[in-house]
This record gives structure tokens, C-alpha cells and sequence, in this order.
């Protein structure tokens, strides 16, 4: 069978129908010279690019299943083939018969195999730092020194090492210090009541909150800020 007269055919069918986009009809973009065969173009550009056509789905699935058998031995053009066996850009599959999948499915396990064939996963040989501590002796060190850790144990850490600033409390001011600064940063929040009338403006959600927990009111006011609740508190939450 000539797969590529066929490929053509259907290229050229496509162009001489000179077709567009639009909510009539569902097309799908298409490189007519694949890009990993050195085709160019973006598929947005279906307007004036040469190597750009409009395909509908099951056109490009046929072309897509033709440019397979034309270069059987280009990876990229199995692996475009089975992405489009299991979900297109719209979240729904092509359908393909049971034999045909079957066929498209052994393919790209093989090109799997062959891809990943002796290569080890990225976290293979690392040592993980919880485990890695206790069997020499060493306390488990804090967050921050986990992530410093990520990558493997420095070898001038000495044995029963703690970290300088675990058990250390931080100090009133520097935490006033550190709630001030959340202030600046932060966005100013409105108070409204539940028929929409403005009530109050605070500096940050921090003094939103301090202001409900002096009257004793509870209420999520961040889930009410992200639209997640309509209300909270009995009172309807905005950001300035």
C-alpha cells in the first residue's frame, strides 16, 4: 500500500477546501512536515502558514497512523500517535478498534523499554537523610536542614551533630518584627454586611482576624476571600 500517496491525499483535500476555524465545524491543526522530521510552523498559525492544515479528528488520527507507517523508525511520531490513542487536547480519546490499539500499545512500550533502558531514577544511590542520620548516630535534623541535606550527607558532619538554632525560642520582637512585615506586604481586606453594605477596612487579614477573635465571632475569612464560602462570620469578606 502507498501510505504516502494516501497521506497526500488527504493534505491536499484538506487545502483545496481552503477551511477555517469557527463554531460550525471542529477542526484540528496539523503539521504537514512534522516538526521532528524538521517541519516548521505553530499550529496557531493554520491562517498563513504553508506547513500548517486543518484536519478534522479523524483525518489527523488517519494521518497521524500514515506518517507512522511512512517513518517507522522516527520515536517522536509513536509516541504523538499514542497520545492520541488515550486523550486529545479536549480530554476526549480517539477510538481505535481493539486490534489497532493493541498494536499502537506495543509499540510504545517498546520505545519505553528501549528509552529508559539502564537508566537509573533520578533518586537512585541518594541517600535519604532521615534514615541516612540515624544509622550513624545523628538526631534528625530540622526542616531546614533536610532540605541543605536533599542531596546527600556533607562528609565533615560530625557525629551526634544538632542543629545551632533547634530548641532556640525566637524572641517577642523578632516575631512582632517578622508580623509587621506580613502587614505591609499584605493586602488590605473590606468588611461588608450580608446585604452588601460597607462596614470596615483593615490593613491586612491578620487584623481581620484579631478583630473576630476580640468579639468572639469564628469563621474562615481566607476561604471567603477566595470565593470558596459565600460568607464567613456573618459577614461577606473582599480584598481591596
Amino acid at each position: 500500500m502507498d501510505y504516502k500517496k494516501i497521506y497526500n491525499l488527504i493534505i491536499e483535500k484538506a487545502k483545496s477546501e481552503k477551511r477555517i476555524k469557527n463554531s460550525n465545524f471542529y477542526y484540528e491543526s496539523h503539521h504537514i512536515i512534522p516538526k521532528c522530521l524538521g517541519g516548521e510552523g505553530k499550529t496557531t498559525e493554520w491562517k498563513t502558514h504553508p506547513n500548517i492544515v486543518l484536519l478534522t479528528a479523524k483525518e489527523h488520527f488517519i494521518a497521524h497512523l500514515l506518517l507512522c507507517e511512512i517513518h517507522p523508525n522516527e520515536k517522536k511520531l509513536k509516541f504523538a500517535l499514542w497520545g492520541m490513542c488515550n486523550q486529545d487536547r479536549n480530554g476526549k480519546r480517539y477510538k481505535v478498534n481493539s486490534r489497532r490499539y493493541e498494536r499502537i500499545r506495543d509499540d510504545y512500550a517498546k520505545l519505553i523499554s528501549e528509552t529508559y533502558k539502564g537508566r537509573l531514577g533520578h533518586n537512585k544511590g541518594k541517600p535519604n537523610p532521615k534514615t541516612a542520620l540515624s544509622k550513624i548516630g545523628i538526631p534528625r535534623p530540622d526542616l531546614s536542614e533536610r532540605n541543605r541535606l536533599r542531596k546527600g550527607i556533607p562528609k565533615n558532619l560530625p557525629k551526634g551533630y544538632v542543629s545551632p538554632l533547634k530548641g532556640i525560642k525566637q524572641s517577642d520582637e523578632l516575631i512582632k518584627k517578622r508580623a509587621e512585615a506580613k502587614k505591609r506586604n499584605g493586602k488590605c481586606v473590606l468588611q461588608f454586611d450580608l446585604d452588601g453594605n460597607f462596614l470596615k477596612k483593615y490593613d491586612c487579614m491578620i487584623d481581620a482576624y484579631n478583630w473576630m477573635k476580640d468579639n468572639n465571632i469564628k469563621g474562615d475569612i481566607r476561604s471567603n476571600l477566595s470565593n470558596r464560602t459565600k460568607k464567613a462570620g456573618g459577614f461577606i469578606w473582599k480584598y481591596e
